[in-house]
């Protein structure tokens, strides 16, 4: 089943320095929405407080699938949120590790199955993201950045969450490379019902895999809209992601 998500009143400071300040939405299970913004802004901030990744500020209410995401160790959450499927915008793969202990990297070091079984799953999953089953026996900084983008979706998925977390799925790539990601996350979260939240400054994968556009400006919420509003609003906001 899809997760929900609600947030309120998110704010996150480093030091003294606010990053974020009183962000609230709601997500509905699902959906797929993309956080846009300026560098800096704090679109990754927010994706990483909204995963329990980072801590929000104190007052922080967020809410995924009926559960607080809330300080306590990953270990403690409910299941819901402990397994929110996260990428990361580097990939963070793993140097020392091949493909397939890469993606089934949590159940790899738990050893609660065989290698054998692990190694089935990650050529399943490999097949998902399409990728040659093969190269579940390749290392992972050895391949191209859209390989390893690829990878990094199937490491996401392998949580067996219904809610993914994309942190710039596009960025680094080619044009063909990435339209060809934005078609991927397109075709999983319809095909498999995924809801997902992704941070992008990629126009093209933002009007392939949208229903929801969240705009971050001023450390806040600038603007927020379903996609097709996005495009027919005249909002300065909106303007200068959309149609400039």
């Amino acid at each position: 089943m899809s997760l929900s998500i609600h947030v309120k009143n998110l704010s996150k400071s480093f030091n003294s320095s606010t990053v974020l300040s009183d962000i609230s939405f709601n997500l509905k299970a699902g959906t797929s929405t993309v956080i846009l913004g300026a560098s800096g802004s704090g679109k990754s901030v927010l994706l990483k407080c909204m995963s329990g990744l980072l801590i929000a500020d104190k007052g922080t209410s967020i809410v995924v699938g009926g559960h607080e995401v809330g300080a306590s160790h990953i270990s403690e959450r409910p299941a819901p949120i402990s397994k929110i499927g996260f990428s990361f915008q580097l990939n963070a793969s793993f140097d020392s590790l091949l493909v397939w202990q890469d993606i089934m990297f949590n159940e790899f070091i738990n050893e609660v199955k065989t290698d054998e079984e692990l190694i089935e799953s990650a050529k399943t999953l490999l097949k998902m993201v399409e990728l040659s089953p093969e190269l579940a026996f390749s290392n992972s900084k050895q391949s191209s950045g859209g390989m390893q983008k690829r990878i990094g979706i199937a490491r996401a998925i392998a949580t067996q969450s219904t809610l993914l977390m994309l942190d710039e799925p596009t960025s680094g790539l080619d044009r063909e490379t990435s339209e060809k990601i934005s078609a991927l996350i397109h075709e999983l979260h319809h095909k498999m019902k995924y809801t997902v939240v992704s941070v992008s400054h990629d126009m093209h994968y933002t009007k392939t895999v949208a229903d929801n556009v969240i705009i971050i400006k001023d450390r806040t919420i600038g603007w927020s809209g379903t996609l097709d509003e996005c495009n027919n609003s005249n909002n300065e906001v909106v303007e200068k992601f959309f149609h400039s």
